[in-house]
């Protein structure tokens, strides 16, 4: 058996090493302290003696560089990704559902039957009001969502009401597809100009932003 110097939850102190490394340490006045002989030569073969691997954890300890002496690395803080603007979102003001003059419902409220020309007058009008109605509003984009029946026979550029010599813009997804139709907002409006997306009304369900 040899002396090792072992650190327990009592404090400091000295203890027997057994075979299996272990060892007792009496502590200043709070009991057993129970620890691992921090030199485990002391129970193999090799001869050499408590006090040499004591010296060599102090020697390590030396070698230690101070923390003092390493320079900070004060690296990049990002912002608080708390808000819209800080996660790169722009907050808009939209409709979600909405007819057109194409649904029998949208301008006029009759039978189909009775329901004026498209280039009528009165059609003329419900879309020129619809067309203002976002810009005077400060709405940002209309997702339109128009009857099946009414629209289906449509192109895409007439289910949005898409006219070139207004200003108007057909923007594309990423695959070349139209997605939206961009609404040039007159001088003084709330906003610059408003989206209109293609959508419909189904019996059970509501697609919106149709490509």
């Amino acid at each position: 058996m040899r002396t090792g110097r072992l650190v327990g939850n009592g404090g400091n102190g000295y203890g027997l090493g057994y075979g299996y490394g272990y060892g007792y340490g009496l502590g200043h006045g709070y009991g057993i302290g129970v620890g691992i002989l921090l030199a485990c030569v002391a129970c193999g073969s090799g001869g050499g003696s408590a006090d040499t691997g004591a010296a060599d954890v102090a020697d390590a300890a030396d070698e230690t560089p101070d923390a003092a002496e390493v320079a900070a690395d004060p690296g990049i803080t990002p912002p608080v990704p708390w808000g819209a603007k800080n996660r790169g979102f722009t907050a808009m003001r939209g409709i979600v559902h909405l007819h057109s003059l194409w649904s029998h419902d949208g301008c006029f409220g009759g039978a189909d039957e009775k329901r004026p020309a498209d280039d009528s007058p009165f059609m003329l009008q419900c879309l020129a009001e619809l067309r203002a109605a976002p810009c005077l509003s400060g709405i940002d984009f209309v997702f339109q969502t128009d009857h099946p029946s009414n629209v289906k026979h449509r192109t895409f550029e007439e289910a949005l009401h898409f006219q070139p010599a207004n200003g108007d813009e057909i923007l594309k997804d990423a695959a070349g597809r139209p997605l939206a139709n961009r609404i040039k907002c007159p001088d003084g409006s709330l906003v610059p100009h408003a989206l209109f997306y293609v959508g419909a009304e189904g019996k059970k369900n509501m697609p919106i932003g149709v490509v």
